[in-house]
């Protein structure tokens, strides 16, 4: 995909993206984004490798609101259905996710966080996320004797996310 950086090192390879909204402009410029929408399908793998690294069947949210002036950003909930992962810790330490880039991306990042950041701070304020059906692959091959694990059947709900430093999420998952 042209859109994504040259060093990202991941593949999409399957998912539909639905997205329903609108956005509010002042001289052409964003100021406000409502929308809900769902990413279905989805599954994603590091380059040259056989398995995905992520996958889920549905995950879906609902009211998304972006203020660009009050810098805030508002979701009412996401309900992620069939999701799986993997976290692998390699036998040097390092975690399989974190190979998605080819490179250091320091400059580029610190750019986009500069530009973020201005002015007043962002909050962030997700009330609900509700996961079902869902399982994660777990292995260390760090240790002096390797161990895997397929933690499944994961369902529950993480409430009250927000980066309000007074806020307290509440998770239950089973």
């Amino acid at each position: 995909n042209p859109n994504f950086p040259a060093n990202l090192n991941a593949q999409i390879t399957d998912g539909q993206l639905q997205v329903e909204g609108a956005v509010a402009l002042a001289q052409y410029t964003p100021v406000e984004i409502a929308m809900n929408g769902a990413i279905r399908g989805f599954s994603g793998k590091l380059k040259d490798a056989e398995e995905s690294l992520t996958a889920w069947e549905t995950v879906r949210w609902d009211k998304l609101l972006i203020d660009m002036e009050q810098h805030t950003v508002d979701l009412t909930k996401i309900v992620i259905d069939g999701y799986s992962g993997r976290i692998h810790i390699n036998k040097d330490g390092s975690i399989n996710a974190l190979n998605l880039w080819k490179q250091e991306v320091g400059a580029e990042v610190k750019e986009v966080r500069e530009d973020l950041t201005q002015g007043k701070p962002w909050v962030v304020n997700v009330p609900l996320i509700r996961i079902s059906d869902s399982e994660i692959d777990f292995k260390d091959e760090s240790l002096p004797i390797q161990f895997g694990t397929v933690v499944g059947d994961l369902d529950g709900t993480i409430k009250d996310i927000s980066t309000r430093p007074e806020s307290i999420a509440r998770v239950d998952i089973k």
